[in-house]
């Protein structure tokens, strides 16, 4: 095509066309640079968190974090369930977070950022002290009013560093 364009530009005579020519596609390259600049940046881009997929591993956490929680809380609650049913329950909800344990750990080890990184040390933490209030609770055989206090502080704690576990770039979740 740009041949063409030149022929035609020697043959007429004239250098109008090849300067509107070269300014057109001078024009088209900076817009092209220009939208693929933009897009650019922490999140967005070639090797950055969301195309390398930390930040999907991190919703992923998230929700299974949440899922945790959810089943938590309803195990925790006085008079729930029965005693053949709480073993059962419990051991379930144990098998969740070592798994959530293993996938928190996971992206710790890829965090892109330091405060990335701290964040999910945080939510980690939370977790472990969460176990170990389940775990108390377990050995006992069931929850007194001073033990089901404990695991619901615990419970609210992991949930909110659940919630800073999320990107602070909220479009992106």
């Amino acid at each position: 095509m740009l041949v063409i364009a030149l022929r035609t530009v020697a043959v007429s005579g004239s250098l109008t066309w090849l300067w509107i020519l070269i300014a057109a596609v001078v024009a088209v390259a900076v817009v092209v640079l220009v939208l693929v600049g933009r897009r650019a940046g922490r999140y967005v881009g070639p090797g950055t968190v969301v195309i390398g997929g930390w930040l999907s591993s991190a919703i992923e956490a998230y929700e299974q974090g949440q899922a945790l929680h959810a089943a938590a809380s309803a195990a925790s609650r006085p008079g729930s369930m029965d005693a053949e049913d709480r073993a059962a329950r419990w051991d379930g909800i144990q098998r969740r977070a070592d798994e959530l344990a293993r996938q928190l750990d996971a992206l710790r080890n890829v965090a892109p950022e330091v405060e990335d990184r701290a964040r999910v040390s945080d939510a980690l933490r939370s977790l472990t002290e969460l176990r170990s209030a389940i775990g108390d609770e377990q050995a006992r055989g069931g929850a007194d009013a001073t033990q089901a206090e404990v695991i619901q502080a615990r419970l609210r704690e992991f949930d909110a560093s659940l919630r800073r576990l999320r990107s602070p770039e909220e479009h992106l979740w």
